[in-house]
C-alpha cells in the first residue's frame, strides 16, 4: 500500500477530504521535481554520488504519483491509484551515511 492509503486506513481521512487532499498535494508536483532537480544538478562527494542518484530516481519517480493526487477525484482513484507513491526505502539513510549524516529516526529520537 502506499503512504497515503495508511493515512485512511488509520480513519484519519475520509471522502469528505478529498478537497484537502488535493489541496495539500497541490503544489507537490513542482516541489518535487524542483528537489530531484536540486539534487541532480548539485557537487557531491564521490561515494555519495551512487546513492544521491537513486534519490534522484526515487524522487522523479514518485512526480506522477503527486500529480495524481493533487487531481484525485474519489476514494477509488485513491485508493488504487494509476501510479502509486513509493513505500520508504533505505537510500535516504544512504545517502546521510556517505556524508556522515546520522539516520533520520536518530535525530527524531534525540528530540
Amino acid at each position: 500500500m502506499t503512504r497515503a492509503n495508511k493515512v485512511w486506513d488509520a480513519e484519519k481521512a475520509s471522502s469528505s477530504d478529498l478537497r484537502q487532499v488535493r489541496s495539500a498535494c497541490k503544489e507537490m508536483p513542482a516541489a518535487n521535481r524542483q528537489f530531484a532537480d536540486g539534487l541532480a544538478s548539485s557537487s557531491w562527494p564521490s561515494e555519495a554520488q551512487e546513492s544521491i542518484s537513486l534519490l534522484v530516481d526515487e524522487v522523479r519517480g514518485d512526480q506522477l504519483a503527486w500529480k495524481e493526487l493533487s487531481e484525485v477525484s474519489s476514494e477509488g482513484k485513491f485508493f488504487n491509484p494509476m501510479n502509486p507513491l513509493k513505500e520508504d526505502t533505505k537510500t535516504p539513510d544512504l545517502v546521510r551515511a556517505h556524508l556522515g549524516l546520522p539516520a533520520a529516526e536518530d535525530i527524531e529520537e534525540s528530540e
